[in-house]
């Protein structure tokens, strides 16, 4: 009798125990999915049922080579990660490159004019995104260049020179734009491969970049999911 009761004793302690283990193992994971669902929510984007979803202006200034104005329309989607966002702008550079001339060293003007169109998809839907895009610009390149030499007196003439560049471009890089609207911050390295030249220079590839500060105005809503 005293084994028996000495067995149920022990069967109701290993009970116990497996219980426990099981409502720790069962709160553990309850834990786990929770810290899971809100590192997604922050780093991936809102919950579904807080999802904005419209359209956001932005007017932005930007520095790359040059400086340069630009629009960014953003479409604030239904889908739980991913936006998408294009882009319109013009650039300005002016800048002067070294050469060597019969007559010496010296420093000739070049002024650059850019026109850009492109789109991104946007991964993030909170404030900060990933940023992933196309882009194409057109080049018109004016510089100045040796156009006759009088070997007499060594006196150069200067002429100027017109090239016209096509780029496509891979911007990636992040943004800052809250969904309340307000400050727009970008900044995405591109790097451009030249597709048509005027000046034997397609093929070309280089390095560009876009840091842009702008004001994005209140998303015009169409809704929540």
């Amino acid at each position: 009798m005293k084994n028996f009761c000495f067995k149920i004793i022990i069967c109701l302690l290993l009970i116990s125990s497996l219980s426990g283990s099981l409502f720790a193992q069962t709160d553990s994971t309850a834990a786990l999915k929770t810290i899971k669902r809100r590192v997604v929510e922050f780093v991936f984007g809102e919950h579904p049922k807080e999802i904005t979803r419209g359209i956001q202006h932005t007017a932005m200034w930007q520095a790359s080579s040059g400086v340069g104005a630009s629009y960014d329309l953003r479409t604030r989607t239904a889908n739980r990660y991913f936006d998408w966002a294009a882009q319109v702008g013009v650039g300005y550079d002016k800048y002067r490159y070294f050469s060597e001339y019969r007559s010496g060293l010296d420093y000739r003007p070049v002024t650059v004019t850019e026109g850009i169109i492109g789109v991104s998809a946007l991964w993030g839907k909170r404030a900060f995104s990933l940023e992933l895009g196309e882009q194409l610009s057109i080049e018109y390149r004016l510089r100045e260049k040796v156009d006759f030499i009088d070997y007499k007196t060594q006196q150069e003439t200067f002429a100027q020179s017109r090239t016209t560049n096509v780029y496509i471009g891979l911007p990636f890089g992040f943004r800052f734009q809250p969904v309340t609207g307000g400050l727009f911050v970008t900044l995405t390295p591109i790097p451009r491969v030249n597709i048509i030249s005027s000046n034997s220079e397609a093929g070309n590839f280089r390095w560009s970049g876009r840091l842009g500060l702008g004001y994005t105005f209140r998303t015009k809503a169409r809704g929540n999911s």
